[in-house]
Protein backbone atom coordinates (compact mmCIF):
# COMPACT_ATOMS: atom_id res chain seq x y z
CA UNK A 1 0.00 0.00 0.00
CA UNK A 2 1.56 3.47 -0.90
CA UNK A 3 2.09 5.86 1.95
CA UNK A 4 -0.50 8.93 1.74
CA UNK A 5 -0.05 12.06 3.87
CA UNK A 6 -2.19 15.09 4.34
CA UNK A 7 -1.26 17.01 1.58
CA UNK A 8 -2.57 14.39 -1.26
CA UNK A 9 -5.46 14.56 1.13
CA UNK A 10 -5.96 18.09 0.63
CA UNK A 11 -5.00 18.03 -3.35
CA UNK A 12 -7.71 15.20 -3.71
CA UNK A 13 -10.24 17.53 -2.21
CA UNK A 14 -11.02 14.75 1.20
CA UNK A 15 -11.30 11.55 1.51
CA UNK A 16 -13.14 8.22 2.35
CA UNK A 17 -11.88 5.22 4.24
CA UNK A 18 -12.11 3.19 0.66
CA UNK A 19 -9.93 5.55 -0.92
CA UNK A 20 -6.99 4.82 1.97
CA UNK A 21 -7.43 1.09 0.45
CA UNK A 22 -5.48 -0.31 -2.35
CA UNK A 23 -6.98 -3.45 -3.32
CA UNK A 24 -3.60 -6.06 -3.68
CA UNK A 25 -4.60 -9.77 -5.58
CA UNK A 26 -5.58 -12.49 -2.93
CA UNK A 27 -6.77 -10.09 -0.61
CA UNK A 28 -9.80 -11.60 1.70
CA UNK A 29 -12.66 -10.19 3.29
CA UNK A 30 -11.64 -9.65 6.66
CA UNK A 31 -8.23 -8.39 4.78
CA UNK A 32 -10.50 -6.09 2.84
CA UNK A 33 -12.85 -4.86 6.03
CA UNK A 34 -9.45 -4.14 8.25
CA UNK A 35 -7.97 -1.98 5.34
CA UNK A 36 -11.16 0.34 5.20
CA UNK A 37 -11.48 0.64 9.14
CA UNK A 38 -8.01 1.48 8.93
CA UNK A 39 -8.56 3.69 6.57
CA UNK A 40 -11.33 5.63 7.99
CA UNK A 41 -8.92 6.19 11.26
CA UNK A 42 -6.61 7.60 9.00
CA UNK A 43 -9.04 9.60 7.73
CA UNK A 44 -10.09 10.84 11.05
CA UNK A 45 -6.82 11.46 12.26
CA UNK A 46 -5.96 13.55 8.49
CA UNK A 47 -8.59 15.59 9.58
CA UNK A 48 -7.70 16.37 12.93
CA UNK A 49 -4.22 17.10 11.67
CA UNK A 50 -5.75 19.47 8.54
CA UNK A 51 -8.30 21.06 11.12
CA UNK A 52 -7.59 24.75 12.37
CA UNK A 53 -6.32 24.84 15.85
CA UNK A 54 -9.36 25.40 18.56
CA UNK A 55 -9.49 29.61 19.14
CA UNK A 56 -8.21 29.72 22.82
CA UNK A 57 -11.29 31.61 25.16
CA UNK A 58 -11.06 34.66 26.12
CA UNK A 59 -9.20 36.47 29.12
CA UNK A 60 -11.53 36.04 32.23
CA UNK A 61 -11.95 39.79 34.00
CA UNK A 62 -12.19 41.05 37.42
CA UNK A 63 -14.99 43.32 38.54
CA UNK A 64 -12.45 46.00 39.19
CA UNK A 65 -10.70 45.92 35.67
CA UNK A 66 -14.23 45.40 34.34
CA UNK A 67 -15.62 48.44 36.39
CA UNK A 68 -12.48 50.18 34.39
CA UNK A 69 -13.34 49.48 31.20
CA UNK A 70 -17.32 50.82 31.98
CA UNK A 71 -15.80 54.09 33.55
CA UNK A 72 -17.57 53.31 36.64
CA UNK A 73 -17.05 51.77 39.96
CA UNK A 74 -17.07 47.83 40.91
CA UNK A 75 -20.32 47.88 43.10
CA UNK A 76 -21.62 48.87 39.53
CA UNK A 77 -20.45 45.86 38.05
CA UNK A 78 -21.56 43.46 40.49
CA UNK A 79 -24.93 44.98 40.45
CA UNK A 80 -25.10 44.25 37.15
CA UNK A 81 -23.63 40.59 37.58
CA UNK A 82 -26.68 40.61 40.36
CA UNK A 83 -29.50 41.68 37.85
CA UNK A 84 -27.73 39.36 34.65
CA UNK A 85 -27.42 42.47 32.91
CA UNK A 86 -23.85 41.34 32.50
CA UNK A 87 -22.93 37.62 32.71
CA UNK A 88 -20.64 36.35 35.26
CA UNK A 89 -18.97 33.56 36.14
CA UNK A 90 -18.86 32.79 39.64
CA UNK A 91 -15.97 31.18 41.08
CA UNK A 92 -17.11 31.44 44.74
CA UNK A 93 -17.90 33.50 47.62
CA UNK A 94 -17.40 36.84 45.94
CA UNK A 95 -15.07 35.93 43.20
CA UNK A 96 -16.97 36.89 40.43
CA UNK A 97 -15.29 36.93 36.58
CA UNK A 98 -16.51 38.21 33.34
CA UNK A 99 -15.38 37.28 29.89
CA UNK A 100 -14.21 40.17 27.15
CA UNK A 101 -17.41 38.40 25.07
CA UNK A 102 -19.96 39.41 27.28
CA UNK A 103 -18.30 42.80 28.34
CA UNK A 104 -18.20 43.59 24.56
CA UNK A 105 -21.88 42.20 23.82
CA UNK A 106 -22.87 44.59 26.97
CA UNK A 107 -21.62 47.56 24.89
CA UNK A 108 -23.05 46.61 21.85
CA UNK A 109 -26.30 45.97 23.38
CA UNK A 110 -26.15 49.52 24.62
CA UNK A 111 -25.93 48.95 28.05
CA UNK A 112 -28.70 47.64 30.57
CA UNK A 113 -31.87 46.77 28.68
CA UNK A 114 -34.37 48.31 30.44
CA UNK A 115 -33.28 52.11 32.63
CA UNK A 116 -32.63 51.47 36.55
Amino acid sequence: MAAINKFDVIRRGGTSGSDWVEEQPGDTEPTKQLASEVGDLVERLVSLLVSPEPTKPGQLLRADEVAELLNTNSQVVYRLARTQELPAINLGERMLRFTEVSISDFIKRGGVRTAA
